[in-house]
């Protein structure tokens, strides 16, 4: 339960100079599970496909050797992640398994790819998949991310081809139903609600941004039939192979059909400070918004610091993931002796200290009108934790009202401004959101407790624990 209302107003009588910095944290860390074992294969692409079954993915290959996949998942864990990731690159292989895609063995698989042609995961990849998301889950790794490639490639299309797209949709499909049985059957569905998010789903990998063939109807027209489907809770969209512009592209493309998505996907590699400031830039009133670093080199000790780096330098910066992919700088598509190292107990070891004590959900629909950012409470081991908001000033001859919701209803007042400013908040302490509402206030005064009639909601900031 909140604090009264006496006790939380006191802080707020006081606007004076913030505590001391302290780093952030990150609530998630985790590793892509791009494959298990590359036989010839190295991260040039040489020899991925040819011979059949030499680079194995999970999925395409669990059943193969699945005493390994599980040992690697198990080091995941005790390296101290509680996220993973899953990339089910796909395509419409069946046509050409007889021909320029025949490695022999006709088992819906080429390389990283799996077969979409039927509109469904095949019966092993199926059983592969929530095998894997089982061992995952019973190893105690509590945010599962899966991502989706390629998606019958509609770059390449020269016209718009609708059986391709039922067949990549409804293969979403069936990825996603299968994941919530896996789920379902461990008693975790209580963790689907947004910001717990157990299950996140990137709707194509690295796809965010860019243009070409088909590639923006399909992902307007995917992004519109998922939504309708599944709402915005378990998706990030598109995730983005960072470069600048691509987050703005991304952004209007979606915007178009009237719905963004709550959260954001990247991959950044070198200087990853630079990268995340840049991205950070461009989310302008979006800013606040959870950001999943997805992709980064492998348990780099200047990654590390980089990422920390971005973190201390923009304010609202909210990194909810730092996952890491199987390679190296200079290491490829991906590094063999990192992957020979997935077992070990240690895969995680430079990032752990970037990992929070406890998870926290910071966002605002607008942080240039009202932003929240974290003090101490990702880091600090003891309840209560302090965060900070920043508003902006109110438009002349205008006030802004700040208003905390309560958790029995209605709110209470804790701001009255004209002017910008700054305030602690040192009370955050219960599992229940913490929900501060901007107004813009056209009378003299700011009504309390509830906002008067004639106030207009300018946007939300929230801290919750979970």
């Amino acid at each position: 339960m909140l604090p009264s209302l006496r006790q939380f107003l006191v802080p707020f009588l006081l606007l004076a100079t913030p505590p001391a910095h302290a780093d952030k944290g990150v609530p998630f860390g985790g590793t892509d599970h791009f494959l298990y074992a590359y036989g010839s294969a190295d991260g040039s692409g040489a020899n991925w496909y040819l011979p059949a079954q030499n680079l194995r993915t999970p999925i395409g290959g669990y059943h193969l050797d699945p005493t390994k996949v599980d040992a690697q998942i198990m080091g995941l864990a005790a390296s101290g992640q509680h996220a993973y990731t899953l990339v089910l690159h796909n395509n419409e292989l069946g046509p050409c398994e007889t021909g320029a895609c025949n490695d022999g063995v006709p088992d819906g698989v080429w390389g990283e790819v799996l077969d979409n042609s039927w509109g469904v995961m095949r019966p092993q990849h199926r059983s592969n998949f929530k095998a894997i998301l089982g061992r995952a889950l019973d190893s105690g790794i509590r945010r599962i991310y899966i991502r989706f490639g390629y998606n019958s490639s509609p770059d390449s299309w020269s016209r718009w081809d609708e059986v391709r797209y039922q067949k990549a949709w409804n293969f979403i499909v069936d990825v996603h139903r299968a994941a919530h049985e896996v789920v379902d059957s461990r008693g975790l569905s209580s963790l689907y609600g947004f910001p717990s998010s157990l299950l996140i789903f990137d709707l194509g990998l690295e796809d965010g941004g860019l243009d070409g063939g088909q590639r923006p109807a399909f992902m307007t027209r995917l992004w519109q039939d998922y939504t309708y489907t599944y709402g915005t809770d378990d998706t990030l969209g598109f995730s983005i192979a960072w470069a600048p512009g691509r987050f703005t592209a991304l952004r209007k493309l979606l915007a178009a059909t009237g719905q963004l998505p709550r959260m954001w996907g990247v991959d950044i590699y070198d200087n990853l400070d630079d990268g995340l400031g840049q991205l950070y830039a461009e989310m302008g009133s979006l800013r606040n918004q959870p950001v999943h670093l997805l992709e980064t080199y492998f348990n780099r000790g200047q990654t590390a610091i980089e990422a920390k780096n971005a973190l201390n330098r923009n304010e609202f910066l909210h990194l909810a993931l730092l996952g890491q992919w199987p390679t190296t700088p200079g290491g490829g598509h991906f590094s063999r002796t990192v992957v020979d190292a997935l077992t070990s107990s240690t895969t995680f070891s430079n990032y752990t200290s970037l990992l929070a004590t406890r998870r926290m959900h910071f966002t605002s629909g607008d942080a240039d009108a009202l932003g929240v950012r974290d003090i101490d409470c990702t880091t600090k081991p003891v309840f209560p934790c302090n965060v900070r908001l920043r508003w902006r000033a109110a438009p002349g001859g205008r006030r802004y009202g700040i208003y905390i919701r309560q958790p029995t209803g209605g709110h209470a007042l804790v701001h009255c401004e004209t002017s910008a400013g700054i305030s602690t908040i040192p009370w955050i302490s219960t599992n229940s959101p913490y929900r501060f509402d901007l107004y813009e206030i056209t009378s003299a005064s700011c009504a309390a407790p509830e906002p008067n009639p004639g106030a207009i909601l300018r946007t939300t900031a929230e801290a919750t624990p979970f």
